[in-house]
C-alpha cells in the first residue's frame, strides 16, 4: 500500500513539473525576441562647433567728403574737399564664446585718394592744394545673439580708439592736425536673408581727448571735443568666403573756441568692400 502511495505521489509530482514546464516555454510562432536596446542617438554636432571663430579681411573704393572750419583771429578758415576718390580697408574677427556670447575684435582705415582740398580764407581768394585725410580706428566688439543660430540678430558694442587727421602737400593756413580719442559704437545687425544678406545700423559717440598743438593754438581751442555720427551697410554673400559690404560712415565733430564758434571737422564716407571670409 504505502509502495503503491508513494508511485502516485511520484507520477503527480513529474505531471505537475510537466505543467509548469510546458506554460513557461512560448507556444510556437508566439516566441518574441526581447528588443533590443535602441542606441542612444548620437549628439549632433554643434551647428556653430566648426563656426566659432570668424574673421574677415575686407578692400574697398568709393568716395568721400571732408568739411572743416577753424576759427582763427583773422577769421574762419575752411577747407572744402569736394567728392574724392576713397579707400577703405577692414579687418575684423570674432569668437563665439557661447551660443548667445560673441566677442571680437575690429581695426579700420579710410583715407583718401588724389585729393584736391580747396581752401577759403576769411577775406581771401580760393585756392587748391593736394591733401590726405584719414581715419583710423581700432578696438574690441563684444555682442549678444537673440537667438541661438548664427542668422539670428545681434546686438554689440564697438569700444576703442579712433584717430581722425588731414595732411597737406604745401602750406594752409589750416595747419596739419590729427584729433584723437575714445570712440564707442552701438551696432545691430539683422540678418535679411539668412547669411546671404544682413543689415548694419550703429550710431557713433567719439571723444576728442587730444588735438595737435597748432591746431588747439591756432583756433584757441578747448581740450576737449565731441563727435557725433554713425554707419550703415549692407552685407551681401557672394560665394563661399567672400562677401560684399555696401557701408555708409559719417560723423560732425566740434571743439568750442575762446575766439567764438568752434573747429568743425565733418567726414562722410561711401563705400564698396569685397572682403575674404574665413
Amino acid at each position: 500500500m504505502t509502495t503503491w502511495l508513494q508511485r502516485l505521489a511520484i507520477a503527480i509530482a513529474l505531471c505537475c513539473i510537466q505543467l509548469v514546464v510546458a506554460h513557461a516555454q512560448p507556444l510556437d510562432g508566439e516566441l518574441e525576441a526581447e528588443p533590443e536596446a535602441e542606441p542612444e542617438p548620437e549628439a549632433e554636432p554643434d551647428a556653430d562647433s566648426d563656426a566659432r571663430f570668424h574673421a574677415a579681411l575686407g578692400a574697398g573704393l568709393g568716395i568721400g567728403l571732408r568739411d572743416i572750419g577753424l576759427p582763427t583771429t583773422a577769421g574762419e578758415r575752411i577747407i572744402h574737399s569736394g567728392l574724392f576718390p576713397a579707400l577703405d580697408i577692414d579687418l575684423r574677427a570674432e569668437h563665439a564664446v557661447s551660443t548667445h556670447f560673441l566677442f571680437g575684435v575690429r581695426l579700420r582705415y579710410q583715407t583718401s585718394l588724389g585729393l584736391q582740398g580747396r581752401e577759403t580764407p576769411y577775406g581771401g581768394a580760393e585756392r587748391e592744394t593736394p591733401m590726405r585725410v584719414h581715419h583710423g580706428e581700432l578696438g574690441l566688439q563684444p555682442a549678444v545673439r537673440l537667438g541661438r543660430s548664427d542668422d539670428s540678430v545681434s546686438l554689440g558694442v564697438f569700444a576703442g580708439w579712433a584717430i581722425r587727421a588731414l595732411r597737406t602737400e604745401s602750406g594752409l593756413s589750416v595747419p596739419d592736425y590729427s584729433v584723437h580719442g575714445p570712440v564707442a559704437r552701438l551696432e545691430l545687425r539683422v540678418p535679411i536673408r539668412g547669411r546671404d544678406l544682413s543689415l548694419r545700423l550703429a550710431p557713433e559717440l567719439m571723444a576728442w581727448v587730444s588735438t595737435s598743438g597748432a591746431l588747439r593754438d591756432g583756433g584757441a581751442l578747448d581740450p576737449v571735443g565731441v563727435a557725433f555720427g554713425g554707419e550703415a551697410g549692407l552685407d551681401i554673400g557672394i560665394a563661399r568666403g567672400w562677401s560684399l559690404a555696401l557701408t555708409y560712415r559719417g560723423s560732425r565733430g566740434s571743439i568750442p573756441s575762446a575766439l567764438g564758434g568752434s573747429f568743425i571737422d565733418t567726414e562722410h564716407f561711401l563705400t564698396v568692400q569685397l572682403a575674404l571670409v574665413y
